[in-house]
């Protein structure tokens, strides 16, 4: 797939609310699910933990991830964004885009500095999206 396609796709999912992401257990090694807020900046997809969290600590020590959005599922390396500059403007981005952002991260406790990752996607795959499920939800293998 090309860049210019690949950057499309997700431009029409950057809407969605939520991301679907696979981590690999830290110390387990098995596959860890879950879903999170994300947001798409300047051609790039990027989502935000805290270090207490175990899906940033899993990302932390082993950046190999699956994800899915908006029907788009693929692979990709989670680099950790250490700009600071870059972290505001994600902030304020996040902030935009879920209205109640600091609502939430407080009652749920989100606490400490932000940490932030890109998602540099490495391998697409392609599954149907729910109009063409009749509103079932897609079944991955």
């Amino acid at each position: 797939m090309l860049v210019a396609d690949l950057r499309n796709q997700l431009e029409a999912r950057k809407d969605r609310w939520t991301i679907r992401l696979v981590t690999v257990g830290r110390r387990s090694g098995l596959p860890r699910p879950v879903t999170v807020w994300f947001v798409y900046l300047d051609g790039k997809l990027f989502v935000r933990t805290s270090y207490k969290t175990n899906w940033g600590k899993n990302l932390i020590a082993n950046p190999s991830v699956e994800a899915e959005v908006g029907g788009l599922r693929f692979k990709a390396e989670a680099e950790r964004v250490d700009d600071q500059r870059l972290k505001d403007t994600l902030l304020e981005a996040y902030r935009r885009k879920y209205k109640f952002f600091d609502l939430i991260s407080r009652f749920f406790k989100i606490r400490g500095n932000p940490l932030f990752f890109e998602l540099k996607v490495k391998e697409i795959f392609w599954f149907p999206n729910r109009s063409e499920t009749h509103g079932r939800k897609p079944k991955y293998p």
